[in-house]
């Protein structure tokens, strides 16, 4: 994701942001 990767280099909340993505993916993955 393009956008993520840019989001990224400047922002602090970039982490947070993949950490509940991957937490979405997991909770999507295990219904």
């Amino acid at each position: 994701e393009k956008w993520l990767a840019e989001f990224d280099k400047g922002s602090p909340e970039a982490g947070l942001l993949r950490k509940f993505k991957d937490i979405l993916d997991t909770i999507s993955k295990s219904k």
